[in-house]
């Protein structure tokens, strides 16, 4: 493989293997996958509020009492699904930790063949009462011809699969709505729930009122929150039960979890899965003031002072570890004590209105941060540490086995585990934003040209951490300079918007990705053009009852969005969205 990553926006990858030759191609060194994911959400609530006075003066209370469920669920049948389609097809699935047949693509119907578990326990312990030899029928899909069959050139350079007959031909259905629960997602998701219960108190004053002649607006409040929440994540560890004689008719042969010609191969019990909660409650008093001064009739000054709350992301509070990195190099651990962020938040502005519509605006604003959070990875573990929370060889999927394998085995890799926590420092946030818009009428009225106008906006942050958070607290996704700018014609029935969207890029994690402790991800600048256009016939043609007619054109230049892992020329993803055109009438009867 010659791979170059200096000649664009995405590595060149060259090799000496037609990679679009499914001649080229078998089962050996290859896995299956089948996995699902399920969520359940609902809420319910209770608010009222109450308003005391006149527009003048006003005091206006309330209280609210809100209840979030939410629980995710993974499902994961790929080892089932593996062990039919090319592992010789075993007559007996046994779960981890007992062994598992390698993905090869044999059509060898019979006993065990070399190197293939032979479950020399089974019927005792886990498979008691059960009658054995365990035997094997052949692949569903064997390797050589058999496979090739499925496979068909790409229209990328890469092959492809006839999906709907290597789906009937694999038993895909059967497996999947078969496959049983775990603790991870094909998204990353980690499996657990929760349920959050709110309450809320609030009570402000609102004025409006002259000041030197001018209204001075204004409202000053407070609002009481506490929040109980309670966390659920399923918890894996070992059964006891596998350090004990499964037969009790003499000395251990041997440990599970087994494996190969291990003598208690068949007979290991699963992980025992034990469904866990973490509670935590936190109350918070939030106060808030804003007050806006009018300065004749175009002119509006702007202040206000507030406290706010942001939860902590239940996901990074579930207990337990999340194993589910396809490269088995990395895993996060669930941090039940997290914190809510608080802020304090200080806003100011300027307006000035230029008649009908139009308006120039000018706002600053700065935000101090306590209890962000940051990604601490641990230092490279052995893989063994993972056993404290039921994560062993034989509980690894398919493609994460062949991940340990790749690094010398369980017995030599290793790996790093995240966990989220809050940062004792401040992150503040800085910003300036700029708004226009402005019909041209004025200018263009004279000439007839009635209708043309523009709105535009520029919004520039700068951020930075102080104490423990200098150089680590950073709110990502926040671009450090963005703007939008449209111009339009809206006249006569005709309606026309050409606009052009533009962020520079910006951070899009936090460090701590893929085990590195100093690697995040970034994107790209990115700027798009786009189209929106309507022509009312009715208004245009004098005549009742005609449709409209609209033809909208997103990302008119084909502009493609990008991330790179910590180094610019470090690709991470790479997304063609192309030119979206939409036609479209719109009319009634």
């Amino acid at each position: 493989v010659d791979y170059d990553n200096t000649v664009g926006p995405i590595p060149s990858i060259q090799t000496n293997v037609d990679l679009n030759n499914p001649a080229n191609f078998g089962w050996t060194g290859g896995r299956l996958n089948i996995q699902d994911e399920r969520r359940r959400t609902y809420t319910k609530g209770v608010r009222g509020s109450a308003v005391w006075g006149d527009p003048h003066l006003n005091l206006h209370v309330g209280s609210a009492y809100d209840i979030v469920y939410r629980r995710i669920r993974g499902f994961d049948a790929s080892q089932q699904w593996q062990n039919a389609v090319c592992g010789n097809n075993p007559s007996v699935f046994l779960p981890g930790p007992n062994g598992q047949p390698s993905c090869q693509g044999l059509n060898q119907p019979g006993a065990a063949p070399a190197g293939y578990p032979s479950y020399p326990a089974y019927g005792t312990g886990y498979t008691a009462g059960q009658a054995g030899p365990v035997t094997y029928a052949g692949s569903l899909i064997p390797s050589g011809a058999p496979l090739q069959g499925f496979l068909r050139p790409g229209p990328n350079g890469y092959i492809t699969v006839d999906w709907d007959a290597f789906r009937k031909a694999s038993n895909y259905d059967a497996f999947h709505d078969a496959a049983p629960e775990t603790g991870g997602a094909n998204t990353g998701a980690s499996g657990g729930a929760l349920r959050e219960k709110t309450w809320g108190i609030f009570g402000e004053v609102n004025g409006d009122m002259d000041v030197g002649g001018n209204r001075l607006v204004y409202n000053a409040g407070m609002r009481w929150v506490k929040s109980n929440q309670s966390i659920g994540g399923r918890v894996s560890i070992p059964d006891p039960r596998n350090s004990t004689d499964p037969d009790g008719a003499g000395p251990l042969p041997t440990a599970c979890p087994g494996g190969g010609a291990n003598l208690r191969d068949g007979s290991c019990y699963p992980n025992i899965i034990n469904f866990v909660y973490t509670e935590q409650s936190y109350t918070n008093w939030l106060p808030s003031a804003s007050a806006a001064y009018h300065i004749g009739d175009h002119a509006v000054v702007r202040a206000a002072l507030s406290k706010t709350m942001t939860r902590p992301n239940p996901a990074n509070m579930l207990p337990g570890l999340n194993f589910s990195s396809p490269s088995a190099d990395q895993g996060s651990v669930g941090n039940p004590a997290l914190e809510p962020y608080l802020s304090k938040n200080i806003d100011l502005g300027f307006e000035y209105y230029t008649g009908s519509e139009g308006y120039f605006g000018l706002a600053a604003f700065r935000k101090s941060i306590q209890g962000f959070t940051e990604n601490r990875n641990s230092p490279p573990l052995p893989f063994s540490t993972l056993a404290q929370y039921g994560v062993t060889y034989d509980t690894l999927s398919p493609t994460q086995r062949s991940a340990i394998d790749a690094r010398g085995g369980p017995g030599a890799a290793t790996v790093i585990l995240t966990q989220q926590t809050n940062v004792p420092g401040k992150l503040n946030i800085n910003g300036l934003e700029f708004t226009w818009v402005q019909p041209l009428d004025f200018l263009l009225g004279r000439f007839g040209l009635n209708g043309f106008g523009f709105n535009a906006n520029l919004t520039i942050v700068d951020q930075s951490g102080s104490g423990s958070a200098a150089g680590l607290a950073v709110a990502t996704g926040v671009p450090p300079r963005s703007r939008n700018i449209t111009g339009y014609y809206e006249n006569h029935g005709v309606s026309l918007r050409l606009s052009n969207t533009f962020s520079k890029g910006f951070q899009a994690s936090g460090p701590g990705q893929n085990g590195i402790s100093a690697a995040a991800l970034f994107t790209d600048d990115y700027h798009q053009w786009d189209f929106a256009g309507s022509l009312e016939l009715s208004k245009i043609l004098g005549m009742r009852s005609l449709p409209d007619l609209t033809l909208d054109v997103q990302n008119i230049t084909k502009e493609a969005q990008r991330s790179y892992f910590q180094f610019p020329n470090a690709a991470f993803t790479y997304y063609k969205p192309g030119r979206i055109v939409m036609a479209g009438i719109r009319g009634k009867f």
